[in-house]
C-alpha cells in the first residue's frame, strides 16, 4: 500500500503541472486546430453534398506519408515528444519526493505517467476528431459516404473532380477504405498509437535520465518518429520488413499483411514487439533510477544545492 501511495504521488505531481504549463495548453491547442485543418474539408464535403461519415477516424489520421511534415501521424507523434520534452521531470520539489518515496517507487511512477499522459494525449486527439465529424456523422460500421466519395469519386464526380472542389490536407487510405471496417481499425490504431506514444514518451524520458540532457532523449525519440516517412517510402514494392524497425510505423493499419502478403508486420508482430518493448523501456529506465544521484541533477531548472 505504501509502494502504490508513492507511485501515485508521483504521477499526480507530474499531472498537477499541466494545469499552469503554457506549453501543454499550447500543444492540445495546436492539436486541435491541426485536427481541424485535416478534418473540417472532409465535413464541409458532407454538409454540401448531404452524405454521411463515420466518426472512426484514428485509421485516416495515421496513415502512412512519405512527406513527414505533411503527415497528421508525425505532427502527432511530434506533439506527444513536445509534451514529455521536459523530462527526465526535475522540478522543484521532485527531489524531496524521490526521497520520501524512493527510487524504485519514483521510477515506476515516472513511466506510468508517460502511460497514463501518452493517452490522455490520444483520447484528445480521437475525441477531438470525432467532435468535428460530428454535423455529418453517423453510426454505421462502414466507410461508405464522404470517405469514400472523395478517395474513389462518385457517379457524377471523378475523384479528380471532388478534391478539387473540396480540396484535401492529407491523403486517404484507399485500402484500408476498401477492405476494412471502421471499428476494428479504429480499436487497433487506438492500441498500437498508444503504444507507440508510450515506447518514445519512455525512450525519450531514458535517454534524458541517462545523459543528463534534455536534448538528447528528444532527438533519440525523434529519431523513430521522423524515419517513419522514409522507411515507408523505401519499403516499397518489395522491402516491407524495413517497417519492422520502428514503432511509429507499425501505428499504420494499411501497412499489415492483412492488406497484402508481400508486407511483412502483422497484429501478433505488432503485440508481441510493443509488449516486449514496452517491458525492456520499464525495466530499463528502473535500473537507471537506481543508479541516479540527485547531486547529478543540480544544473537543472529549481534544483539548488539547499
Amino acid at each position: 500500500m505504501a509502494a502504490f501511495k508513492a507511485v501515485r504521488a508521483v504521477i499526480i505531481m507530474d499531472f498537477s503541472r499541466w494545469k499552469t504549463d503554457l506549453r501543454i495548453w499550447f500543444i492540445f491547442v495546436f492539436t486541435a486546430v491541426l485536427l481541424f485543418y485535416y478534418i473540417s474539408p472532409l465535413t464541409s464535403c458532407g454538409l454540401d453534398t448531404g452524405r454521411r461519415m463515420t466518426m472512426c477516424l484514428l485509421p485516416v489520421l495515421f496513415h502512412s506519408d512519405t512527406i513527414s511534415l505533411g503527415s497528421p501521424k508525425i505532427l502527432f507523434h511530434i506533439g506527444m515528444l513536445l509534451i514529455f520534452c521536459d523530462a527526465p521531470f526535475f522540478y522543484p520539489g521532485k527531489p524531496y519526493l524521490i526521497l520520501r518515496s524512493g527510487k524504485e517507487n519514483w521510477s515506476m511512477g515516472e513511466c506510468l505517467y508517460i502511460i497514463a499522459a501518452a493517452f490522455v494525449y490520444l483520447s484528445f486527439i480521437t475525441l477531438a476528431a470525432a467532435l468535428i465529424a460530428l454535423p455529418i456523422a453517423e453510426m454505421k460500421d462502414t466507410w461508405n459516404g464522404v470517405l469514400t466519395d472523395i478517395a474513389f469519386g462518385t457517379a457524377e464526380r471523378s475523384r479528380e473532380q471532388m478534391t478539387v472542389l473540396w480540396p484535401q490536407h492529407m491523403i486517404l487510405p484507399r485500402q484500408t477504405l476498401s477492405y476494412l471496417y471502421p471499428s476494428g481499425s479504429q480499436l487497433y490504431t487506438f492500441l498500437v498509437v498508444w503504444g507507440s506514444f508510450s515506447m518514445m514518451g519512455l525512450l525519450q524520458y531514458l535517454v534524458s535520465l541517462m545523459t543528463k540532457k534534455m536534448l538528447a532523449g528528444i532527438a533519440a525519440a525523434g529519431s523513430f518518429v521522423f524515419i517513419d516517412p522514409i522507411l515507408a517510402w523505401a519499403a516499397w514494392p518489395n522491402r516491407y520488413w524495413l517497417l519492422a524497425f520502428s514503432p511509429v510505423c507499425w501505428t499504420s493499419i494499411e501497412q499489415l499483411n492483412l492488406l497484402g502478403t508481400e508486407h511483412f508486420i502483422s497484429i501478433p508482430f505488432v503485440t508481441v514487439s510493443s509488449l516486449v518493448l514496452l517491458a525492456v523501456l520499464i525495466l530499463s529506465v528502473r535500473a537507471a533510477g537506481k543508479k541516479t544521484e540527485l547531486d547529478g541533477f543540480r544544473d537543472q531548472e529549481g534544483i539548488t544545492d539547499d
